[in-house]
C-alpha cells in the first residue's frame, strides 16, 4: 500500500495530467465532464480537490479524454526532453559500446525498482526509441 507522500504525489501528478491533457484537447471543464458523463464541478474536483477520487470516474475520464488510464499517472518529469536526448545519444552508439551502459542502466533499474515497486523495461524502451528515431530519419 502507498505511503501518503506516495499517495498525494500521485493525486499531484493525477490533477495536473488531467488539465494538461484537456487544455491538449481544447475542452473545458464543462465539456470534459459532460463527454465523461458528469457534472462541471465533478470533474473540477478532480482537477483541484485534495480528495481520493474514485478509480471509475478517474476510468470514465481517461475514456472521454481519450487516453488510457495509466497515461493520467504518468509523471511527466520523467518525460522531459533532456532524458530524451541521452537516451537519443545512447542509441547513436554502436552496440558493442552500447551494451556495457545498458547492463549499468539494467543493474540501476532492477534496484530502483525493487525498491519502489516499479516495472522498467529499459531495453524494450530502448529498440522503441530507437524504432521511431530511425523512422524519423
Amino acid at each position: 500500500m502507498a505511503d501518503k507522500t506516495e499517495k498525494e504525489r500521485y493525486l499531484v501528478i493525477l490533477q495536473e495530467n488531467l488539465r494538461r491533457i484537456r487544455k491538449q484537447r481544447g475542452l473545458t471543464q464543462t465539456e470534459a465532464g459532460e463527454r465523461a458523463g458528469m457534472p462541471q464541478n465533478q470533474f473540477s474536483h478532480l482537477e483541484v480537490a485534495d480528495f481520493d477520487p474514485r478509480i471509475n470516474a478517474i476510468y470514465r475520464v481517461s475514456q472521454a479524454l481519450e487516453v488510457p488510464l495509466y497515461e493520467l499517472f504518468r509523471d511527466p518529469g520523467l518525460d522531459d526532453a533532456s532524458t530524451r536526448e541521452v537516451l537519443n545519444r545512447v542509441l547513436e552508439m554502436e552496440a558493442s559500446e552500447r551494451e556495457p551502459l545498458m547492463k549499468i542502466i539494467e543493474a540501476y533499474l532492477q534496484q530502483y525498482q525493487a525498491k519502489h515497486g516499479y516495472d522498467t523495461p529499459t531495453r524494450e524502451r530502448m529498440r522503441e526509441l530507437e524504432e521511431a528515431r530511425k523512422k524519423s530519419s
